[in-house]
């Protein structure tokens, strides 16, 4: 009877741990995830804002040309 606690408790346990361990694998994909996914956010926003730069710029640029092109 003893040995069958011990066994079952041994058990027990092996199945807590290996729980554990795929919960924080878990944890870390998660986070890896959410890191690429900000990374990414970032870079779009980046290139959001370079779009909109050259956009003023190249409306900027037109406004000179359309008085010249009108007379």
């Amino acid at each position: 009877m003893r040995n069958w606690l011990l066994i079952k408790f041994i058990l027990h346990s092996s199945f807590f741990i290996l729980h554990s361990s795929f919960f924080i694998l878990h944890s870390s994909f998660f986070i890896l995830h959410s890191s690429f996914f900000i990374l990414h956010s970032s870079f779009f926003i980046l290139h959001s804002s370079f779009f909109i730069l050259h956009s003023s710029f190249f409306i900027l640029h037109s406004s000179f040309f359309i008085p010249e092109l009108c007379f």
